[in-house]
């Protein structure tokens, strides 16, 4: 890692003298005790373990802070016991101070009276997180596990790590900002079980700024919502934050962002979190006046419960913007993803990659104008509907002048309705999307719709018409199977789909019957004129036919505790030919320090269509099964890096071409379970043959 010159040693020298002076001895850290058996609540104790103080409350009040902002003190609480007014005398609630952190051996319980709140941080004091840590406890009962927010020009963002909050009434903790100041708290495996709620975070006056850090935490049976940032405040807040690597399980609703008609600007960013079994709104966001949102929601699982996303509120004037990317809505009763937009004004701008809507009891993606004046905007790319119960995608309403819908590289596959419904007067586009197998059209639109472009599509295997839309549709490049439609370049043959992955199989008339060289990449990733026949012509629908094969990622990975994050790639995706060699690799089998997985498995399917992912009855809390009856086929080293590499010989039989596999891994790492397991992201494995043409 470092060279051997002078440059380095001297570089080496000075991080070394800086950790030195960074080191608790070096700035003074002083340590202090508490006992509930053994101490004694006297002066002359809790400078040592062997005579420490009885109650934390006490030792609170006696410690003096330390005067530099960059020392801090440790409170060493010891384990093995309860603490609470029946057992050691403790009084609440306990009244953090100035740069002193509280640290107990996991999990020592504190057990809080009715009505009695647990931590309450002064709100005339500053809490920074690297001075201020509270870790290692259980909080059972009472009104509100901890309770946080400073006054004007205060800031509060202390550290919870590895504590327990079980059975609050009100919620596990309260985060109140008042005032113009910062409340950024930060949560490291915090888990908050049985109560009314679990992390609420309140603005209540202007100019306030709320954004709480969430990461590795786990929230199960709240009876509400488990994370709630709400803005009710005056002008100028900025209510949002980060929620990461978390895992949210049977809950009312998983994470509600409530944005007042005052605030100043939403920045939430959702990232690779799991929920599962809630009753209402997986991740549910109400906006009203953000002048410039930016709400990002990127690798989550949503399996059940009433929505995966919703996007709702009264839109006034500004700009809103949304970006969701490689999320999967699995089982869901209503809706995978739904926007409903409504307002006076303002713009609307939703950017889509990715996203999956599976087994849905509503449509997969559904949007739905009911404004004239509020302008909506859709890039919808690579997204796909399969399974549903009602239409893949549907798109309804009124949008102000300036709205548009697009969509391209979108797949929507074997649902109840129509593969994609327009009753708009959006104007709408549709390139390179794959609409087949679907109980009733692939493409409907209603005569009072605006006529929608579409080109590059493939349109086969619905039961009602393939395309049942007004004349004026204009329609190129298209192959419709059974039905003529007037335009350019449209076929109407058989595009023979494969019946499982709904790509091109080999001599299909849709492989290089586009217009021309259009750049950019296919639903999967691929390059868009990879040369099939004679001319390098981009193919018709979501999938462009690779001969010499292809092994492209699908899907979110699941999360393990200690930031275990399996990835499941190939080296030479457009490298798997008959007869060849395949190579697939698993990175991020390791933990965030760099201890690795003790060994990794593979997993084969039969498709990319569960009818159930969520292992956490398996002991695999945070991870999905993405195969349809996954079969094992092995278990494999992992190196000092947390990487797999697997070389496997393919078959030379030819009836294999064309034909796509399912595979699946996961890391096998005690501690970040109770199954010692997270599953990768699945790989979608298209075989080729050599030579790269037809």
């Amino acid at each position: 890692m470092f060279r051997s010159s002078l440059g380095s040693l001297c570089s080496w020298t000075f991080l070394s003298a800086s950790l030195f002076l960074l080191s608790p001895m070096a700035l003074g850290q002083k340590t202090f005790y508490v006992n509930g058996k053994t101490g004694k609540d006297l002066a002359g104790y809790g400078a040592s373990a062997a005579k420490p103080w009885k109650t934390i409350s006490f030792a609170l009040s006696r410690i003096t802070p330390p005067t530099q902002p960059q020392n801090s003190h440790v409170l060493k609480v010891a384990g093995g016991q309860t603490y609470g007014q029946a057992t050691n005398g403790e009084s609440f609630p306990l009244r953090p101070i100035y740069n002193v952190s509280i640290e107990a051996p996991l999990y020592t319980k504190i057990v809080l009276g009715k009505g009695q709140d647990g931590f309450v941080f002064d709100k005339k004091t500053v809490f920074n997180r690297n001075q201020v840590t509270i870790k290692g406890f259980e909080v059972l009962g009472g009104r509100t596990g901890a309770v946080i927010g400073g006054n004007q020009n205060i800031r509060h963002r202390p550290r919870f790590s590895n504590c327990i909050f079980r059975f609050q009434t009100d919620a596990g903790i309260r985060i109140t900002t008042q005032g113009t100041n910062i409340d950024d708290p930060r949560f490291f495996q915090v888990c908050i079980f049985n109560a009314r709620r679990g992390i609420v975070g309140t603005a209540t006056r202007a100019s306030a700024v709320l954004r709480p850090d969430i990461d590795e935490c786990l929230f199960q049976n709240i009876k509400e919502q488990a994370v709630l940032l709400e803005d009710r405040s005056g002008p100028g807040s900025d209510v949002g934050g980060l929620v990461r690597n978390s895992i949210f399980c049977h809950n009312g609703q998983g994470v509600v962002l409530f944005s007042g008609p005052n605030v100043k600007g939403s920045r939430l960013d959702i990232l690779a979190n799991f929920f599962t079994g809630h009753l209402g709104e997986n991740v549910l966001v109400m906006v009203h006046h953000p002048a410039d949102p930016r709400v990002t929601v990127k690798d989550c699982h949503f399996l059940g419960g009433s929505y995966g996303f919703r996007l709702t509120g009264r839109f006034n004037a500004g700009a809103f913007n949304f970006e969701l990317e490689n999320n999967l809505a699995f089982g869901t009763s209503k809706e995978g993803f739904a926007y409903e937009v409504n307002g006076s004004s303002g713009r609307v701008s939703v950017k889509s990659r990715r996203n999956q809507a599976l087994r849905c009891g509503g449509n997969g993606f559904g949007y739905n104008l009911s404004s004239k004046t509020v302008q909506f905007n859709l890039d919808s790319f690579a997204d796909r509907a399969d399974l549903g119960q009602k239409a893949g995608f549907a798109l309804l309403g009124l949008g102000a002048n300036g709205s548009k819908f697009g969509f391209g590289g979108s797949m929507a596959t074997a649902n109840r309705g129509s593969g994609v419904a327009l009753m708009t007067t959006v104007p709408t586009s549709m390139s390179f999307a794959t609409l087949a197998s679907n109980g009733g059209s692939g493409l409907f639109v209603s005569p009072a719709s605006k006529a929608p472009s579409i080109d590059h599509c493939v349109l086969g295997g619905n039961k009602a018409k393939q395309l049942d839309a007004p004349a004026a549709t204009q329609v190129s490049y298209t192959c419709i199977q059974g039905q003529n439609f007037p335009g350019k370049g449209n076929l109407n043959k058989n595009p023979l789909l494969d019946p499982v992955s709904y790509k091109l199989l080999p001599g299909s008339p849709c492989i290089d019957a586009g217009k021309q060289a259009t750049g950019g990449t296919d639903y999967e990733g691929d390059a868009r004129t990879i040369k099939g026949k004679k001319a390098k012509l981009p193919d018709l629908g979501a999938d462009e036919f690779s001969p010499t094969g292809s092994g492209r990622p699908y899907g979110p990975g699941g999360i393990g505790w200690k930031a275990v994050h399996p990835v499941l790639l190939s080296p030479s995706p457009n490298n798997f030919v008959l007869g060849g060699t395949g190579k697939l690799e698993l990175s991020g089998a390791k933990e965030f320090f760099g201890t690795p997985s003790v060994a990794s498995a593979l997993w084969l399917g039969a498709s990319e269509f569960p009818t159930g992912v969520d292992l956490t009855g398996f002991g695999a809390r945070g991870s999905s099964s993405l195969l349809l009856h996954p079969a094992f086929a092995g278990v494999f080293p992992v190196d000092k890096n947390g990487k797999t590499r697997i070389n496997f010989r393919i078959p030379n039989i030819k009836s294999l071409f064309g034909r796509t596999f399912y595979v699946q891994m996961a890391a096998i790492h005690p501690g970040i379970n109770p199954g010692s397991y997270a599953t990768s992201n699945g790989l979608r494995i298209t075989l080729g043959i050599g030579g790269g043409e037809l």
